[in-house]
């Protein structure tokens, strides 16, 4: 009858060193896909209002200012953006009405925003999901100076989202006809980049090429 030979020692130190490599591969991978980012203004700086600066939270922002709708001096104080806060004090919002963008140089997902009106009731707000240039998704809605929505997008894979604003009727409340739309607690997630694919790539092939070195010589 053959007989049971027990692996050698060093055979359990190359599983677990597998295992190991293999843990550490797929850790770095779904960390990095999942890293998501909630953007609220606040922490920018303590002016009253002043646009949002390129690389603030890894984008490039375009026509977008920050605006603490509560301090005298921000242009919004007699409007609607204070109903637009979601968390305290300040806000995004279009700079003089005009569309607006954000951009990345690598892909992320457009999870949802809070998006309301300064002046307007029934303001119409479009947003877009560009990747290379060409648009890839679109969204269509309708806000008031009265409050905000709470919008959801889940858009994977855009490098810009490009939003304006058109129509809607002045809140007879506020002194302005301007189609500013407010926007407040953004939620995006990254991406995976090219490098973590790369190293997940390469962990993998490590665990295969010394797992058929480990065979090769135990031959």
């Amino acid at each position: 009858m053959p007989q049971y030979q027990e692996q050698p020692p060093h055979r359990e130190i190359f599983m677990n060193r597998q295992s190991l490599l293999i843990a550490a591969a797929l850790f770095t991978f779904t960390s990095t896909s999942h890293a998501t980012k909630l953007i609220t203004f606040d922490e920018i700086s303590n002016l009253s209002a002043s646009s949002v600066p390129d690389n603030y939270e890894g984008f490039k922002w375009t026509n977008f200012d920050y605006v603490n709708p509560f301090s005298s001096t921000s242009g919004f104080e007699s409007s609607g953006a204070r109903n637009g806060l979601v968390s305290l004090r300040y806000l995004a919002v279009n700079h003089g009405g005009l569309p607006a963008q954000f951009e990345s140089t690598t892909p992320f997902t457009l999870n949802s925003a809070y998006f309301g009106s300064a002046f307007k009731d029934g303001l119409q707000v479009t947003v877009e999901g560009q990747s290379g240039g060409l648009i890839v998704d679109t969204k269509l809605f309708t806000v008031n100076a009265t409050g905000r929505n709470l919008e959801t997008f889940n858009w994977q894979n855009v490098d810009t989202v490009l939003i304006s604003a058109t129509g809607g009727t002045r809140n007879p409340l506020y002194g302005s006809s301007t189609s500013n739309f407010t926007m407040d607690n953004l939620i995006v997630s990254n991406v995976p980049e090219p490098e973590s694919y790369a190293m997940l790539l390469a962990g993998l092939g490590l665990v295969s090429l010394m797992a058929r070195r480990r065979k090769s010589s135990s031959m």
